[in-house]
């Protein structure tokens, strides 16, 4: 077992929203379990590698802008999943 990456032993993480249909756009958030272990701090080693590689597509801006919109099956990324695009990365910056 490997120690949570995404809560680091926490077991919590706290979800940023934005709302962008205010101007200015207002930022918010609020804690979450960890999705990535379920609030139990650890992870498989199978686990840390299947998000590694998730990581690897996702987008870490701290602004995204909104670039593409796939539908199902219709990206060369490799997501299936209707998802957007980052405009300014153009790695993954929302599914569904």
């Amino acid at each position: 077992m490997a120690e949570c990456p995404t809560c680091k032993g926490d077991g919590t993480v706290f979800c940023k929203s934005i709302d962008y249909t205010k101007n200015p756009p207002t930022k918010t958030g609020f804690d979450l379990t960890c999705h990535t272990c379920d609030g139990k701090c650890e992870i498989t080693e199978d686990a840390l590698k299947a998000k590694e590689a998730m990581d690897a597509m996702m987008c870490s801006c701290d602004d995204p802008i909104f670039g593409s919109y796939p539908q199902d099956g219709e990206c060369g990324c490799g997501m299936h999943k209707h998802h957007v695009h980052c405009g300014n990365c153009g790695k993954i910056s929302q599914i569904g």
